[in-house]
């Protein structure tokens, strides 16, 4: 087994994924009702879904700790691969990826870290006036979760960024250790796409719960998700790479990226999405406008990504 990780590790890290993510998946079917009866609680009290609230309602129900152990998944999968092919001097290289930025001075760190709340603010505006003008009622709930003026919602939605669950817990698997590893075989964009599709397919086994206990149309609403869902991932993939170069390697580039999509989609559009319904595909709006901001990169930065040159980056 150790010569088959040290030989495959990139697969021996996303089988060991999935693994997990599928035990903890079976595990809500033997109460499939409890997460219906979760979100109606949280949403009957305003409450934000982030890292704090999922743990404040473990005592309550204690099935709710399937929904962090799902996302621990890639960490905890990359921590096992790490410590059998590289050991201690692995895992702290690892753990350095933990720094908001790595190798490139602090007026870049902070440039790339002003300009991605920058694009969550200007969203999140855009938004907030296509709200108005599509939903107008929408707005009282969404106040309700994150304060009684726009400041306020800014402040929630910037503090939400460092408690988004699936960022904090997931990205020191996929920007962390599968990203740096496969940079050293591949391009930027290829290595890109492959944690994307990487990223999407280990998102399958969630969908377990709603595939057995949906209707007859559940297998439908499945497969009309993942036309946009894989390609959002991938888009995604893109941008959290273009940020990992900026930041030199740091997991937060993909932390950044993915609470970026996280907290407008979970937290800020919970009560009205702008999507696009072409048949039976419903096209999330935030998705298609990543896909946007994928294309932009590459066509500025080209395969490469903005990637530095001559630097590969170390696998951790």
């Amino acid at each position: 087994m150790t010569k088959f990780v040290k030989r495959y590790p990139i697969w021996s890290f996303f089988v060991l994924s999935v693994l997990i993510a599928i035990i903890t998946n079976l595990f809500r079917l033997l109460d499939p009702t409890f997460g219906p009866a979760l979100f109606q609680e949280m949403a009957s009290k305003n409450m934000k879904l982030d890292i704090v609230t999922g743990m404040s309602m473990i005592p309550k129900y204690p099935m709710a700790l399937t929904f962090l152990i799902f996302p621990l998944a890639p960490t905890l999968a990359a921590f096992v691969v790490i410590a059998i092919t590289q050991g201690r001097g692995g895992l702290k290289r690892w753990a350095a990826r933990l720094k908001p930025w790595m190798g490139v001075g602090w007026r870049q760190g902070l440039s790339v870290w002003a300009l991605v709340y920058l694009g969550l603010f200007a969203a999140i505006g855009i938004l907030l006036i296509a709200m108005v003008m599509a939903k107008p009622d929408a707005i009282v709930a969404t106040f309700a979760v994150h304060g009684d003026a726009t400041p306020a919602i800014l402040f929630s939605l910037f503090i939400g960024m460092f408690l988004s669950v699936g960022p904090l817990l997931e990205e020191m698997g996929w920007r962390g250790f599968a990203l740096p590893l496969l940079l050293e075989r591949f391009d930027p964009l290829k290595a890109s796409i492959c944690v994307g599709l990487l990223w999407a397919a280990w998102h399958l086994p969630r969908e377990i719960v709603p595939l057995a206990t949906g209707g007859a149309d559940a297998w439908i609403k499945f497969f009309s998700k993942q036309i946009i869902f894989f390609p959002g991932c991938i888009a995604s993939s893109i941008i959290a790479t273009f940020l990992f170069f900026k930041l030199g390697g740091s997991v937060w580039s993909g932390i950044l990226a993915h609470a970026f999509h996280n907290e407008i989609s979970v937290n800020f559009l919970h009560a009205w999405r702008p999507d696009i319904k072409l048949g039976p595909v419903l096209f999330d709006w935030l998705w298609v406008m990543e896909i946007c901001i994928a294309a932009i990169i590459l066509i500025l930065c080209g395969r490469n990504l903005g990637a530095p040159l001559k630097v590969s980056p170390a696998s951790p």
